[in-house]
């Protein structure tokens, strides 16, 4: 069973090539600070199987047994379930790089942020998980998983949406803005690194 964030595909790629074992897979979210609070108490469970058939049908009905329970469970296609967490980590990414725009022009216009962020919370409209511009070390998408991930998804989606020019433009646009952030606040800059190298970054 795969948990790791993997690029859409990858799954069923590796149960052709691999057609004597079952392969799944159940993406995790969870965040770095609570990682195994997260695990306790998740709020999704996603399975994807790669192949219809009997055997992966029960695995995955299997592993859903076993996983501590969730509010939401779901079966799907493994490439589904690659989207899913996908979804869930480039959402967040894009969020962080917006709310610190909003803090920058906040900032701009000597507001108080803090007035600011207290009317987001009280939104139920708006998804306020990362508003807080400010958080860790500094500033911008960071930690293990959301550079590495937007950058992979960045490139797999020029690969495979190649007409989408603007589309693709809009996700470099974003990817540059948030390495700016995290330059500019000097987060995170060996995870940067690691990514993009040190003349590419």
């Amino acid at each position: 069973m795969i948990k790791s964030t993997i690029l859409p595909g990858t799954t069923k790629a590796l149960q052709k090539e691999n057609p004597r074992i079952t392969i799944l897979n159940s993406p995790e979210f969870l965040s770095e600070v609570q990682a195994a609070r997260d695990a306790a108490y998740p709020f999704s469970n996603i399975v994807g199987v790669p192949v219809k058939d009997g055997e992966h049908t029960k695995a995955a009905r299997d592993v859903q047994a076993i996983l501590s329970k969730a509010p939401f469970a779901l079966v799907c296609d493994s490439t589904e379930a690659e989207i899913i967490k996908y979804t869930h980590n480039m959402s967040g990414y894009v969020q962080i790089v917006f709310f610190n725009m909003m803090y920058d022009i906040s900032k701009k216009l000597k507001c108080d942020w803090s007035q600011i962020e207290k009317a987001i919370q009280a939104d139920p409209m708006v998804c306020n998980r990362y508003a807080k511009p400010i958080h860790k070390s500094g500033r911008g998408a960071g930690g293990n998983c959301f550079i590495k991930d937007f950058a992979a998804f960045t490139d797999f989606y020029a690969s495979k949406v190649k007409v989408d020019v603007r589309g693709i433009k809009t996700l470099r646009t974003i990817e540059e803005k948030n390495k700016e952030i995290l330059l500019a606040s000097k987060k995170d800059l060996h995870l940067l690194e690691g990514v993009y190298g040190k003349k590419k970054r």
